[in-house]
């Protein structure tokens, strides 16, 4: 069975770890520009919405997951 979870908004790479140690999902999915505090959205400022981010595609990537 393929399993996928929508994107968090906070504590992204920590969220990805855990989506992988309790379901081994198929693939990730992330939001790079949305879910912040300038569309009102999100708990972060512009950059780290974007640096939570690109750490977890850092993670992905070592776990040979595509996003």
């Amino acid at each position: 069975m393929l399993v996928r979870t929508y994107a968090g908004t906070k504590n992204i790479p920590q969220l990805a770890r855990m989506h992988e140690q309790s379901m081994n999902i198929c693939w990730h999915a992330l939001s790079l520009w949305w879910f912040n505090l300038l569309d009102g959205r999100g708990p972060y400022d512009v950059y780290t919405n974007w640096k939570e981010p690109i750490e977890t595609l850092a993670f992905i990537a070592q776990i040979d997951k595509p996003f």
